[in-house]
């Protein structure tokens, strides 16, 4: 038989019957006329029928609520783990978790004790009381059990109020892990055999701190000493370190502060202090009135410092004023060069012509820079070992460079171009005197001064000179003085007085004035016409030379000769010997021959009178001469 659609009445608006139809999808019964309540469909494999959740109709569901417990197989035995499921009811609806769920909504606790998170738990806020409970394991590996508070005091010995120390398991205790903090708690007797009391750690550092003030004796500490605080005093005669290095200003990760030892002096005057001023990253000494509190940049006054050696790569020193900076004193009473001040370079490679150490001044222009406007600079100009030369170089600002105005080394002073010596004189005043070099030198000269005390003369000055000797002197316009005399005839004959130009010219001039023009006249003295070398000597008659002698190759008589010129063109040169007996009008004349080339005529080297051919006999044979003649010469017949 087939599915039939039930019927229903149906209803006007004032609830009166008027008619049957058919039920209509979401039609229902309710519960009050015998109905379920609700329009259902039907559900799933498995499913029931079951009140809803409004409990206002039915509902097919799955079943949740009805939970056989009791008739369930026995899992007493087994071990649970996290995938297992566990029903609950979620607001009054049933639902499934996993064992995971529950772990984690008891706070991770799984029969484990370390499992439990006191620390997450919220404190009883409440001192503990008999009655509280805890929770032991009864029996190592036992069952947990509850226990009241008052079991633990039973337990430790202090159920009557008392407490024996020897109960504490000190040894068993957990470290506390931090370092001990005023704050912490420790338990102390209140008095000899008195109540137990907490204290603050605190209280031990004041009591040990009152302890110490009072030791009277000697106090050592064998481990190490942390002091804090603002202030540690320590009032002694003397303070011994042992350790190598102070440290101050210990933690430091940056610093503004000046940092150093203060020495108080009390009435005498401000304290001295050596420190480190952090501001011109320096060390000094120096006298302020900072104390060991004062903290910042120290205002201090540079103090004297006095060391046997000071040594450093650098040197600087600073003063105010213009007075003296740096001295250098000796107090040796001995007779040896000191105090020196040494200047050296210590190279590990000297060379020839190194420039050394020097002395460099400075000072600043227009432009707020610092200029160097003089140095003294050492050169070695050989290095070697045992032959070593120096040198020092003067070194000047000149129109805005620096040059070298003079060297002074073993050969002497040298100024360079453009430099003088000035000579102040016996007065400060505006008139120096200057030595000078001349411009233009082709080569150098050197100028001598003499052996003695003297006084220089001047160029163009007006000075007199005493038994001076001048080798090849020039003098140029003119020259006086009583040494020199202007007579024009010589009067004074003096040996040691000069004549001038014009007296020696107007005596010359009378003198051969006087001199006869046709004849040399000098008494009954003989006249000699000499010369002092090899050269002839010639006299000239009407522009003809007439006699001439002629020089020997050597400074003897011997080889001399006399040259008689030509009387004419036509006759030759002659002698003529005038008589000595008569009244010299009469003469013998030797006539040099008409020849053509030259000839010679030796004479005899003997005494003896020379015959002529109007002195022989006509036709006379000579025969053979001998003797005085040059060889054996046959004359033959003189006609």
């Amino acid at each position: 038989m087939a599915s039939k659609i039930p019927l229903r009445a149906v209803f006007n608006a004032s609830s009166v019957a008027t008619g049957l139809a058919e039920y209509q999808s979401g039609d229902f019964i309710p519960l009050s006329h015998g109905g379920i309540g609700a329009a259902l469909s039907i559900g799933s494999a498995g499913q029931v029928l079951k009140v809803n959740s409004g409990a206002s109709a039915l509902e097919f569901g799955n079943v949740e609520a009805v939970l056989n417990i009791d008739g369930m197989t026995d899992g007493t035995s087994i071990t649970i783990v996290d995938n297992d499921l566990l029903a609950i009811s979620d607001g009054g609806t049933e639902k499934r978790i996993t064992a995971s769920q529950l772990k984690t909504y008891i706070g991770g606790y799984d029969g484990n004790i370390t499992s439990l998170d006191i620390d997450g738990g919220s404190d009883i806020g409440e001192a503990l009381a008999d009655a509280d409970l805890f929770i032991v394991d009864n029996g190592a590996g036992g069952t947990n059990r509850k226990m009241a508070a008052s079991r633990i005091k039973t337990f430790v010995g202090a159920s009557t109020g008392g407490f024996a120390i020897t109960n504490l398991d000190i040894d068993g205790g957990s470290d506390i892990g931090a370092d001990l903090a005023t704050t912490d708690l420790i338990v102390v007797d209140d008095g000899a055999g008195g109540t137990n009391k907490k204290a603050a750690l605190s209280r031990l550092v004041t009591l040990m701190e009152a302890q110490i003030d009072a030791i009277g004796g000697n106090l050592t500490v064998t481990g190490n000493l942390t002091v804090n605080g603002t202030t540690t005093t320590i009032s002694t005669t003397n303070s011994v370190i042992s350790d190598n290095l102070i440290e101050l200003n210990n933690g430091a990760g940056s610093n503004t502060n000046d940092s150093g030892i203060v020495i108080e002096r009390g009435s005498t005057g401000d304290n001295a202090i050596i420190m480190w001023d952090e501001s011109a990253d320096q060390f000094v000494v120096a006298t302020t009135t900072a104390t060991g509190s004062s903290t910042g940049n120290i205002s201090h006054t540079k103090a004297n410092f006095e060391a046997a050696e000071i040594k450093g790569s650098l040197g600087n020193f600073t003063s105010t004023s213009a007075g003296t900076v740096l001295t250098v004193a000796g107090t040796d009473d001995g007779s040896g060069a000191g105090p020196e001040l040494v200047i050296k370079r210590n190279s590990s490679s000297p060379a020839d012509s190194d420039a050394l150490g020097g002395l460099v001044f400075k000072g600043e222009n227009d432009a707020d820079q610092a200029v160097t406007y003089a140095k003294i600079q050492a050169n070695a100009l050989d290095v070697t070992d045992g032959t070593e030369d120096g040198q020092i170089d003067f070194k000047v600002m000149t129109n805005g460079s620096a040059s070298t105005i003079a060297t002074l080394d073993s050969t002497g002073l040298f100024l360079n171009t453009g430099a003088d010596i000035i000579f102040e004189g016996d007065g400060q005043d505006a008139h120096e005197a200057t030595l000078t070099i001349a411009d233009g030198l082709s080569g150098d000269v050197t100028l001598t001064l003499p052996n003695a005390t003297d006084t220089l003369v001047g160029k163009a000055t007006t000075d007199t000179l005493t038994n001076k000797t001048l080798t090849s002197a020039v003098l140029n316009t003119g020259v006086s003085g009583t040494a020199v005399l202007d007579e024009d005839n010589m009067a004074s004959n003096s040996a040691t007085q000069v004549a001038t130009q014009q007296s020696i010219k107007a005596y010359v001039d009378t003198e051969i004035g006087n001199i006869s023009q046709t004849s040399i006249t000098q008494g009954n003295s003989n006249v000699t016409v000499a010369d002092s070398g090899t050269g002839n000597v010639t006299i000239e008659v009407d522009g003809t030379d007439r006699i001439t002698t002629v020089a020997a190759t050597t400074t003897t008589a011997t080889g001399h000769s006399i040259v008689l010129g030509a009387a004419s063109t036509s006759a030759a040169g002659s002698i003529k010997f005038l008589e000595g007996t008569d009244n010299g009008t009469n003469g013998v004349t030797l006539q040099g021959a008409a020849s053509t080339a030259d000839v010679t005529i030796l004479l005899p080297s003997s005494a003896g009178t020379v015959a002529l051919t109007s002195d022989l006999p006509a036709n006379q044979d000579f025969g053979l001469v001998t003797g005085a003649v040059d060889g054996s010469q046959d004359f033959g017949s003189i006609a």
